[in-house]
């Protein structure tokens, strides 16, 4: 019977770490511009995902973009 319990324990340990949920990503955005200069931290909610893809649609969220003086820098990245 204490066999059958601590199966039974694992396999809901088990499905409890594995399923997908809502996780929410925090970025840090830098802007410089002409005349201004800005830094703030963005939550990004990713739906239904596991750890796994949510940490890979995280880190593609890092990017950088210039327009002619203006640049906007997405860094840092990461689950909450």
């Amino acid at each position: 019977m204490k066999r059958i319990l601590a199966v039974f324990c694992l396999f809901l340990v088990f499905l409890a770490t594995s399923c997908k949920k809502n996780r929410t990503c925090e970025c840090t955005s830098n802007y410089s511009g002409a005349d201004t200069t800005w830094t703030e931290t963005n939550d990004i909610l990713i739906e239904k995902s596991s750890k796994k893809d949510a940490q890979v649609s995280c880190s593609a969220n890092e990017k950088s973009t210039t327009l002619l003086t203006e640049t906007l820098v997405v860094s840092d990245c990461h689950l909450k």
